[in-house]
């Protein structure tokens, strides 16, 4: 008997639509990157990937402190009526905005760096015995068992 995994999708529409929205543009960016060429968009090792990663990284979590720091803004803003709140949420529009930009360039980055890492991890690879045998050549010279 074969049974069949149900999966129960309970996003809303909006979040569908956002998801497959930046899912398009995350192809889009990955396509322009690899048609650019400045851009360098493939890595010879292990050690390369690394280092798109920690710039990746530390680019967004500089990104995300900035966003903490303007969140805390903010909130100190809000309770004064004698601070201006408008200022610290149109900074946390704009910062969440460039973080998301960021976000969606650096994923798109790091798939043509997955790809690229994949294809040396694959070429560098030393063939196992099962993929340079069959088992039947592998057990070609056993004797027969009587």
């Amino acid at each position: 008997m074969t049974y069949e995994q149900l999966h129960l999708d309970t996003r809303s529409e909006l979040e569908v639509a956002i998801t497959d929205a930046a899912n398009d543009a995350i192809r889009e960016i990955r396509q322009m990157i690899a048609g650019c060429p400045e851009a360098k968009s493939t890595v010879r090792n292990r050690h390369e990937a690394y280092g798109v990663a920690a710039e990746n990284y530390a680019r967004i979590a500089d990104l995300t402190k900035q966003l903490k720091n303007d969140c805390a803004d903010l909130l100190t803003a809000l309770p004064d009526p004698n601070f201006n709140a408008v200022e610290p949420a149109s900074v946390i529009a704009n910062d969440t905005a460039k973080l998301a930009m960021f976000a969606m360039q650096a994923a798109a980055t790091l798939s043509l760096t997955l790809d690229s890492l994949y294809l040396c991890e694959n070429e560098n690879r030393q063939p196992s015995l099962e993929d340079t045998t069959t088992s039947a050549e592998t057990f070609s010279d056993a004797e027969p068992i009587n």
